[in-house]
């Protein structure tokens, strides 16, 4: 399989090719007014389809796995699936890929997942890491299976919206996005990712799809209704997720370690604080999923995000 060059990039110009979304639309109403049966047989028939075949994959999947990629099938490729952390939400979405066999686009909301996600596809694909695209992180290597962050997706639809309607779209072309995390995908100008693409198939990722300010409700627009739900309780009852209580240890640290617990929290403090205004302005329910926005193109936010992990480990 021939394999593209790949292009290192500064860290504020993953997303500077609007090329990266190649179904871009300037209206995205017209992609909601398409007839997306029709746009579904299409992008499985051949539209969308990719220049090499996804091989089977390596696992074997659980019932309730198998169970979310047919709801998602037989809601023409539309659709949230819902289940808690842990549970295999990313094998869902491999199953359908190797399913429908089209061009990939998955978003996903930090730096760590976009190589979680590549490294994951990859492996249980049997693909080579230059195989499968990446862009974030000052990466921008477009291939037929991309991950990308929210944030270099977002910048890439809204240069997409200068296009000319009547332009001729890049050969490029994705058939199938896939939405981790969905929840942050409602905001102000990740929306536009969704908004501004006729890619026919959507599947939208998620343990709590809830937002505070009540935007999750637009998801049923963006990618698809909740076609498929598990609860936790359900799914520990089965033996498919372990069961758990939630229980509050309380731990003694030694001068160092309370040191340097108190260190990393005066760093995330100093941070929220300092970015505070700018962090509200990114349209994200709270400040924290604003940080995890931030995270896929400031060094500092990615820092700052890593500090919970970094206090944990004081006393380990």
């Amino acid at each position: 399989m021939p394999i593209e060059n790949s292009t290192p990039m500064t860290e504020h110009e993953d997303a500077e090719d609007p090329s990266l979304f190649a179904a871009m639309l300037e209206d995205g109403d017209d992609a909601e007014e398409s007839d997306t049966r029709t746009l579904w047989r299409e992008a499985v028939a051949s539209e969308y389809a990719l220049p090499f075949p996804l091989p089977a994959l390596g696992l074997t999947a659980r019932p309730y796995q198998t169970d979310a990629v047919e709801a998602w099938e037989r809601n023409e490729g539309r659709g949230m699936v819902v289940l808690p952390t842990g549970a295999g939400k990313t094998v869902v979405a491999l199953m359908a890929m190797a399913r429908m066999q089209v061009r990939t686009l998955v978003v996903v909301p930090t730096i760590d997942l976009l190589h979680q996600w590549h490294g994951g596809i990859c492996a249980r694909f049997g693909l080579e890491p230059d195989a499968v695209g990446m862009v974030g992180g000052g990466v921008r290597r477009e291939r037929a299976v991309t991950v990308i962050t929210y944030d270099s997706a977002s910048i890439a639809a809204e240069k997409s919206g200068t296009r000319a309607a009547n332009s001729p779209l890049p050969a490029n072309q994705y058939g199938l996005l896939v939405f981790d995390e969905a929840h942050h995908l409602p905001s102000g100008s990740y929306r536009k990712i969704a908004e501004r693409s006729r890619a026919p198939l959507r599947l939208g990722l998620s343990a709590t799809i809830e937002r505070s300010d009540g935007r999750h409700e637009d998801l049923a627009r963006l990618v698809g209704p909740t076609v498929f739900e598990r609860q936790p309780a359900s799914l520990a009852r089965d033996k498919h997720i372990a069961d758990y209580k939630v229980e509050r240890v309380y731990v003694d640290l030694t001068d160092d370690e309370q040191a340097q617990y108190d260190q990393l929290t005066s760093e995330y403090s100093w941070y929220m604080a300092a970015n505070r205004t700018k962090l509200m302005l990114t349209g994200c329910a709270n400040l924290f999923e604003g940080l995890i926005r931030a995270s896929g193109h400031d060094p500092a936010a990615r820092q700052a995000l890593r500090v919970p992990t970094a206090r944990r480990a004081c006393w380990r």
